[in-house]
């Protein structure tokens, strides 16, 4: 339900690359997933893709950058791959949130933490784009983790300590919409992030 204006990072034609653990690489956003193998690290081809003004304009005007919930390897970090981008999202003086999924997601974040979440975005980007990490401690029924689990999904652990020692104020709250979905419940999201601006 997001009002406004979308904008895309870049509008070069880059192609996201990814390199699991045991050294193999796949290709294509929908590919990479599919090895259901631990990333190592993912990376735009090309390298210096440019960004788009209008998009560097935006997050210098901003007052809050939120990144995240979404797929972590194929849907936020690569926008964080766009070099200037990112340059733009640290020299912000926005409030910089980061926002963890409830769940992990198969063959992109299998057994990750929260701290693991947040410790992929910036080695991928720069320790600055963030500074708040909001993390769900709500309760999620026990017949949706087991269907999760039947798909290979478990829910992120909220170990807050680690994320505090690198350096963020973690915000942990029952933000979870535990219908069929065990998704942020959009109103409860939106109330914590108002509460830090």
């Amino acid at each position: 339900a997001v009002k406004g204006t979308v904008l895309p990072s870049t509008l070069e034609d880059v192609t996201l690359e990814a390199i699991y653990e045991d050294g193999e690489k796949a290709s294509g956003e929908s590919c990479i997933p599919n090895s259901r193998k631990r990333i190592s690290k993912v990376m735009l081809k090309p390298s210096d893709a440019k960004p788009l003004n209008d998009a560097l304009e935006a997050v210098e005007n901003a007052d809050l950058i939120i990144l995240g919930p979404g797929s972590l390897y194929t849907s936020l970090i690569p926008n964080l791959l766009v070099k200037d981008l990112t340059e733009a999202i640290t020299k912000s003086k926005a409030k910089k949130i980061y926002i963890v999924n409830v769940m992990t997601q198969p063959g992109e974040t299998d057994g990750y933490t929260a701290s693991d979440h947040v410790k992929a975005v910036i080695e991928h980007s720069s320790p600055n784009v963030m500074e708040y990490v909001i993390i769900n401690t709500g309760q999620i029924p026990d017949y949706l983790l087991s269907r999760y689990l039947s798909e290979g999904s478990t829910y992120v652990e909220c170990d807050n300590d680690v994320i505090e020692e690198m350096g963020y104020t973690v915000v942990a709250d029952s933000i979870v919409n535990p219908t069929d979905v065990a998704h942020h419940s959009p109103v409860k999201l939106a109330q914590t992030i108002m509460k830090l601006i």
